[in-house]
């Protein structure tokens, strides 16, 4: 192996490592977009429905949200919180088997 080889080599690994922590934001700013993707209308609930749904207060359910225990999205161009009703109920089977002990 060359001279100019083992720069290059040693270039594209270098190229490679900066690319690493771009490659995991994009990840996870397309989980973001993910989350963001227009539901079915008869999907989306509104933290008031989810407080009501729950029996619990909207800064309960903003508490959960804020905490990362229920997933949320903020639809373009408004300021609310929604949350899919496939989301609710995983967050309410996670606090039912975590009650239970299991």
């Amino acid at each position: 192996m060359g001279m100019e080889d083992m720069i290059r080599d040693a270039a594209l690994a270098a190229f490679r490592d900066a690319l690493k922590p771009l490659e995991q934001k994009v990840d996870a700013i397309q989980q973001r977009l993910d989350a963001m993707e227009p539901p079915d209308s008869g999907d989306v609930m509104t933290t008031s429905e989810v407080a009501s749904e729950m029996r619990c207060t909207m800064a309960a359910v903003r508490k959960f949200m804020a905490e990362g225990k229920l997933k949320f999205f903020i639809p373009p161009g408004q300021t609310q919180r929604k949350t899919r009703r496939a989301w609710v109920n995983e967050f309410i089977e996670r606090r039912a088997a975590s009650s239970m002990g299991q």
